[in-house]
């Protein structure tokens, strides 16, 4: 009778490192694009947004915030 080979019984570690493998594959790849997702700004730090505050906290005055907020929106 044709039996398995002498690996008989050790398909389990062959399916345990694969498994592995690609969990380690797809933990990097979560990594990554988690990483490259973490450059972009958000709304609340928007330039316009920056100026509003400093001009609410009394950092630059009326003439400057009107000057700086044409030059953003241009």
């Amino acid at each position: 009778m044709m039996g398995y080979g002498d690996m008989a019984g050790y398909g389990w570690i062959w399916m345990t490192v694969g498994l592995a493998f690609w969990g380690v594959i797809a933990a990097f790849a979560i990594y990554a694009f988690s990483r490259l997702g973490s450059g972009a700004r958000p709304p609340d730090t928007a330039p316009e947004e920056i100026l509003r505050r400093r001009y609410a906290h009394g950092e630059i005055d009326a003439a400057e915030y009107e000057a700086r907020r044409n030059v953003i929106r241009r």
